[in-house]
């Protein structure tokens, strides 16, 4: 079956769902409507992976997209993960929850800035904010809803406070993108 945008649902329902006065509606009509129907709103989700990792990427006061990641982990239809490019696309328009989870380590009292990014552009207004207060590892979370067009490509960004760069170590993460509409 397909996964399908809003409007082509109403369209096919309103089409091959008519009233049926005719009986020409058939049992296999109504499967592949529901079938449509099922796809199109439980929707698609993709993830990467980061998982014991050690190296090094120096943030900057310039958005950078993370890199590292290992893996794809689990995908469904109409999202595809590379976690060889960092990034996951999606494959029809619509409404999507984008959730990351990253836990590293970073320079002692520098700040961290890290946002989930469409096609390279952080995405405005959203973003978690750390300051490392000290050795050791530290974990930061964050997820927004965002419309996307189809073709989007869905990747993390980090920053930090220093000019010069500071270097943040993802050991542990995930990104996800799940459609919601």
């Amino acid at each position: 079956m397909t996964s399908k945008a809003k409007a082509t649902l109403a369209t096919d329902v309103s089409t091959n769902a008519a009233d049926n006065t005719s009986g020409d509606i058939s049992a296999s009509d109504v499967r592949g409507l529901l079938n449509d129907l099922r796809d199109s709103t439980l929707g698609g989700y993709g993830s990467l992976l980061i998982y014991n990792a050690s190296t090094a990427q120096s943030l900057t006061t310039t958005s950078a997209k993370l890199t590292g990641w290992a893996a794809n982990g689990s995908v469904s239809d109409n999202t595809t993960p590379d976690h060889s490019n960092d990034q996951i696309s999606v494959a029809i328009a619509g409404d999507y929850l984008i959730s990351f989870m990253l836990c590293g380590t970073g320079t002692s009292t520098d700040n961290y800035i890290f946002r989930p990014a469409v096609g390279g552009t952080p995405v405005s207004n959203v973003g978690v904010r750390f300051t490392n207060s000290g050795t050791g590892e530290f974990t930061v979370s964050g997820q927004c809803l965002v419309t996307l067009a189809a073709s989007d490509l869905v990747s993390v960004y980090g920053e930090s406070n220093q000019a010069g760069g500071s270097n943040f170590t993802p050991k542990y993460g995930q990104l996800i993108v799940k459609r919601a509409s």
